[in-house]
């Protein structure tokens, strides 16, 4: 077994921590989670995640940054694939709005940052710039379906992405897990 280097282990550490954080902030909100509870979870003392992170919103726009390069990556590979054949895109876009809904953590994750930046002015204004990011990436990963299936773009794409990002939340928000489907 190879050890390993101190930028691998520290890089274990935060993702230890970062997963540990989802489910602590998706399950307690962010006035209820406990850095102790993060860093018990994840396996180490309190003194490792101050080490790593300065304090719980510096963690949530670690967390943001990360969900939201991930599922921007998972829709690019998603138009690319599919969309050029409608039913079968029609069918993995759904596939991963499901998908989506049934990744509880980060889907109450997403709603919880909403409340924080509405609670919190200081985490507002970086809230804001995180949402910039969000709405140009919906809105150039609409564009690229359009232009994949050879339709044209629609003149408001601000307008059409931020009503991407509101209904997949709502949709979201409007799902009781505790209920199966019928």
């Amino acid at each position: 077994m190879t050890r390993m280097t101190r930028e691998q282990s520290r890089d274990l550490t935060q993702t230890k921590l970062r997963e540990a954080a989802l489910k602590e902030f998706a399950g307690s909100g962010f006035a209820g989670a406990s850095i102790d509870r993060i860093s018990e979870a994840a396996g180490f003392s309190r003194g490792a995640f101050y080490a790593n992170y300065k304090d719980k919103h510096e963690m949530m726009l670690e967390l943001m940054r990360e969900m939201s390069e991930s599922e921007v990556l998972r829709w690019r590979e998603l138009i690319v694939a599919h969309s050029a054949d409608r039913e079968q895109f029609v069918a993995s876009v759904a596939e991963r709005f499901e998908n989506f809904m049934q990744e509880t953590p980060w889907a109450l994750f997403s709603v919880e940052v909403q409340l924080q930046a509405r609670r919190d002015p200081e985490f507002a204004v970086r809230h804001a710039q995180y949402m910039r990011f969000v709405t140009a990436s919906i809105k150039d990963l609409v564009g690229m379906a359009f232009e994949h299936a050879d339709q044209p773009v629609p003149a408001d794409l601000d307008v059409l992405s931020h009503t991407f990002y509101s209904l997949s939340l709502g949709l979201y928000l409007s799902t009781d897990p505790a209920c199966p489907k019928t």
